[in-house]
């Protein structure tokens, strides 16, 4: 067990970080297990990803995931963007990583709308990207907009909270991108009700998309009554996105979501 594994389960198991000065913290902000581990299983999985970026790191458990995800590989570097990391989060992320002996990650402390196209000008470039910042619809598409274009062909972007609206209207606009593909997803739990009032959604407003057009069906029925698919997708707690090819789309491009 390396010492990013054996931080990472100490915390999980006491529910608790440490401060550079040794003051306990309750944890009350960290990604799920699954996750971190969907996250480290699709990093080891493709062993040609060394540059790593993310958005929002808070205690730093999303980064430990990360980095051990491209432990031992030459040129491997995390960029964390964080605005918050030395204030509301006293340091503890990048401590947690200095802890763990990783020391190959540099932290800028701005917020994303302005850090970002910074790294863009700069013409860096990613492999896999962690989208968990501020998570309003607006923020969250700037953090796409602008990662997605940083991104190699190949690359992942990972898009955590989907299961909050504004997020999850971001996810259905963005599976509608030409150049990208859906390489997995964290499903969350649906109970038995949800399962059964879902499915009588879809067979109901099924039948009605076969007998209208498809620009009246969007006209008549509101996105949170054609977006009857928890089962799917779409009802995840994180969703990975792979870029498969450059953006190529027309100016003029637009799909109902």
């Amino acid at each position: 067990m390396n010492k990013l594994q054996e931080l990472r389960d100490s915390i999980y198991t006491n529910k608790v970080v440490t401060t550079s000065n040794g003051e306990f913290l309750k944890l009350n902000s960290a990604i799920d297990p699954n996750e971190g581990k969907a996250i480290l299983s699709i990093l080891k999985a493709n062993s040609e990803f060394t540059k790593t970026i993310e958005i929002g790191c808070a205690f730093g458990l999303s980064s430990l995931y990360i980095c051990e995800g491209t432990l031992g590989r030459a040129d491997a570097f995390h960029t964390i963007i964080d605005p918050f990391q030395t204030t509301s989060w006293k340091s503890v992320g990048i401590n947690n990583l200095i802890k763990a002996d990783v020391f190959n990650f540099k932290l800028i402390e701005e917020g994303s709308e302005t850090a970002l196209p910074e790294l863009l000008k700069k013409k860096e470039e990613f492999d896999f990207a962690l989208i968990d910042g501020w998570h309003t619809f607006d923020h969250t598409l700037i953090d796409f907009f602008y990662l997605e274009k940083m991104i190699r062909p190949g690359g992942i972007i990972a898009i955590d909270d989907v299961h909050l609206p504004g997020i999850n209207k971001v996810v259905r606009y963005l599976m509608n991108y030409p150049n990208l593909e859906i390489a997995y997803n964290v499903p969350m739990f649906i109970s038995r009700k949800a399962k059964l009032r879902d499915s009588f959604l879809n067979n109901i407003f099924g039948c009605l998309k076969l007998v209208l057009p498809s620009k009246y069906y969007h006209r008549v029925l509101s996105d949170r009554v054609i977006k009857s698919d928890r089962n799917l997708k779409l009802y995840s707690s994180m969703i990975f996105f792979r870029k498969k090819i450059e953006d190529k789309r027309e100016w003029n491009w637009y799909k109902p979501f």
